[in-house]
């Protein structure tokens, strides 16, 4: 079964730059990459919002994703750098 998100035509491949991000090793590049995937995967979970059917194995994909990173940009703050605001 072929995945919608390869049919998406305005996204670029999310998990592309998703997987640059994961394995980015350069801590000061990191946060963009970080920006850039989600931005995509973001755009990737409007479009599917858009279109009739059952998308749910790839909505998952893309929720799951967003955890990652989200985890991610957490994990690579350092100490003290937290902003409690956005903890909330």
């Amino acid at each position: 079964m072929a995945s919608i998100l390869s049919s998406l035509s305005h996204s670029p491949d999310w998990r592309g730059l998703y997987n640059a991000a994961i394995f980015e090793a350069d801590s000061t590049k990191l946060p963009d990459r970080i920006a850039q995937a989600e931005e995509v995967i973001r755009q990737c979970a409007c479009e599917l919002f858009q279109n009739p059917g059952d998308h749910a194995d790839e909505e998952q994909a893309l929720d799951d994703a967003i955890y990652v990173l989200q985890a991610l940009r957490s994990a690579s703050r350092p100490a003290g750098d937290w902003d409690y605001e956005e903890a909330g």
